[in-house]
């Protein structure tokens, strides 16, 4: 039956797992506990828990129970002026990710590890110019999952403190102008 599922589908779960296992990780580690109606995803061989009938729905679903997790644990942090610490566990699980490519690696990486939505959602656009790799959101799809009182910047400066702990080990560095990354050599 696993037939009918393609690589993609294998991507975007291990996206939505990661992504969950990275909440539940700052919710420990930063000592949050007021988190109201948090849901977590089913675990287990893809094959076994996806519904087979509505695969695109049921993966989007997932990203919503995810992206909703993260938000809370996310806007929660800010609330208990914790975000100092939050930065730094995102930069420091990036740094222990090892990564030591080049810039499109770099970029690739991220994309294959954070969720931008449904892979039809087309969130972001990248390009390359001069050796360096420029990406920003089209779309913030993520401020949808933000309604607890906090913007979604919060995501965003997360998720940058994670891409610069990534490249720490490489010889390339995170440029951040408004809503366009660049991932340039580290001078």
């Amino acid at each position: 039956m696993n037939k009918v599922l393609a690589p993609i589908h294998y991507k975007m779960n291990n996206k939505i797992l990661y992504l969950e296992d990275l909440a539940l990780m700052l919710k420990e580690q930063l000592g949050i506990k007021k988190i109201k109606d948090m849901e977590t995803v089913n675990r287990g061989s893809l094959e076994n828990i996806i519904d087979f009938k509505d695969i695109h729905g049921w993966l989007s679903r997932r990203v919503d129970k995810v992206e909703d997790t993260f938000a809370k644990i996310l806007s929660q942090s800010l609330k208990e002026n914790k975000v100092d610490s939050l930065l730094k566990l995102m930069y420091q699980k990036g740094f222990e990710e090892n990564f030591l490519g080049n810039g499109r690696e770099a970029y690739l990486y991220i994309e294959d590890t954070f969720l931008n939505g449904m892979p039809c959602d087309n969130s972001v656009k990248a390009w390359e110019s001069n050796g360096e790799i420029y990406y920003k959101e089209v779309k913030d799809i993520h401020s949808c999952y933000y309604i607890y009182d906090v913007d979604s910047q919060i995501y965003y400066d997360a998720k940058n403190s994670w891409v610069k702990g990534l490249l720490k080990k490489s010889n390339l560095k995170l440029l951040h102008d408004g809503k366009v990354n660049r991932i340039v050599k580290h001078e």
